[in-house]
Parts: C-alpha cells; structure tokens; sequence
C-alpha cells in the first residue's frame, strides 16, 4: 500500500500513529529485502508489447514500450506522467 495508495495505509494505520512513527514505519519498510520477481501488466489491447513492470510491493520500476523495457531511472519526466 505505501508505493500504490500511502493515504490510505496511513488511514488504516488510525490517528493513533503520530508523523515520526509513520516515518520510522515507512523507513522501516523500505529497508526490507524484498522478492526479486517483477510483474507486468498489460492493457487491454496491448497485445503484451506495451506495459508497466512492477515489484511485489506495487513500485514501478519501468515500462515495457514496443517490446522494449526502459527503467524508471531512465524515463523523462513526461513518460513518468503518462503511464
């Protein structure tokens, strides 16, 4: 949740959780070694050429354009906004 809806894991984590435990909790989270398989998501019609290449946790770590995979480091700005 914290990579594809953080407002909403913070919402379900209750007002009990001050600002510094919610960024102790998302420090925390991010140090934790994490499966290496990725997943892709296709858009209807795509015909698995296009997509978006994903992690276990939901961050996106690039896109798959005509067969071609870009990592998300080596995106412009626009493409980041588009897919």
């Amino acid at each position: 949740m914290l990579f594809i809806d953080p407002p909403r894991l913070r919402h379900i984590l209750g007002t009990g959780m001050s600002a510094k435990m919610w960024e102790v909790t998302v420090e925390h989270a991010r140090t934790c070694v994490l499966d290496k398989r990725m997943h892709l998501y296709c858009p209807p019609g795509s015909q698995q050429k296009s997509g978006v290449v994903f992690n276990i946790v939901g961050q996106v770590m690039g896109l798959l354009s005509e067969c071609q995979y870009n990592t998300i480091d080596k995106l412009s700005e626009t493409e980041k906004f588009y897919h």
